[in-house]
């Protein structure tokens, strides 16, 4: 929504304002050489709103790349061996045993296997831009274009 952009939009603008003046109370401190009390004029005069950028729900997904699409057709099969093997050795299950074996996996795929992820991938790029076409067009009502 054209609402999210003008928040997100503040949001930036309001980073940049607090990095710019915590640069300049640096600065200052190192001038008069008073670095100890950089972070206690920082705390005194600067005020950081807590401010996150809003995603638009009814945005269209990314789309996702080959190494994505093969990590989700892979990893339960590897999951389930790696929960297999931390009960019979009685230890904690590790989500990164799981990651790093797949990337082990996707490096050691010839091209003519990452081909096939990487058509996938090329669809999954076609049905975003269609998607995101449509959202732009109910969003804007054919004024936005490309």
């Amino acid at each position: 929504m054209a609402h999210h952009d003008y928040y997100n939009f503040a949001v930036g603008l309001n980073d940049m304002v607090y990095d710019s003046h915590k640069s300049l109370i640096e600065k200052i401190t190192l001038e008069l050489g008073c670095h100890d009390k950089f972070e206690y004029l920082c705390d005194k005069f600067l005020d950081q709103p807590k401010l996150k950028c809003k995603v638009d729900e009814n945005a269209p997904k990314k789309p996702k790349s080959g190494f994505v699409l093969f990590c989700e057709e892979k990893r339960p099969k590897i999951m389930e061996k790696v929960k297999k093997a931390c009960v019979k050795k009685k230890e904690k299950f590790n989500l990164g045993v799981v990651q790093k074996e797949l990337g082990q996996m996707w490096t050691s795929l010839n091209e003519e296997e990452k081909h096939k992820y990487s058509e996938l991938a090329e669809k999954d790029k076609e049905r975003y831009q269609t998607e995101f076409e449509e959202y732009q067009e109910k969003l804007f009502g054919g004024i936005y274009q490309n």
